[in-house]
């Protein structure tokens, strides 16, 4: 696997597979960084690259390292019967179906909770 810090089109590609593997959506990414969409939608498209601070969020939220997002990988399929995170992907499909106010109190606390956690390393 080859390093290829600061290639916007490799950031693009894994962005992606993570979004898809935990079944997020480019605003439940947003949401749950604070990072603005059309930001996200830029590192998608491979118009810009994340500072080192929005790749660390990335990286919290999706339950990966740094490298993870940043380096070129042989091959991006999860193995074969490896579990897609299911208790992530139904507590997404939860959060999806509560009502906008609950929604807001939701990321409030996930928030919280990952500042406890940064501290605590």
């Amino acid at each position: 696997m080859e390093n290829n810090l600061g290639n916007k089109e490799t950031m693009s590609i894994n962005i992606q597979y993570y979004l898809k593997l935990h079944r997020m959506t480019r605003k439940d990414l947003a949401e749950c960084t604070g990072i603005p969409y059309t930001t996200i939608c830029s590192w998608l498209v491979s118009d810009t690259y994340p500072r080192i601070d929005k790749i660390e969020k990335m990286a919290q939220v999706f339950g990966i390292s740094k490298a993870d997002l940043v380096e070129e990988h042989a091959k991006k399929d999860a193995p074969e019967g490896a579990p897609v995170d299911a208790d992530f992907a139904e507590a997404m499909d939860m959060f999806r179906a509560l009502p906008p106010d609950l929604q807001k109190q939701g990321l409030e606390h996930w928030r919280l909770l990952a500042e406890i956690a940064a501290s605590r390393k």
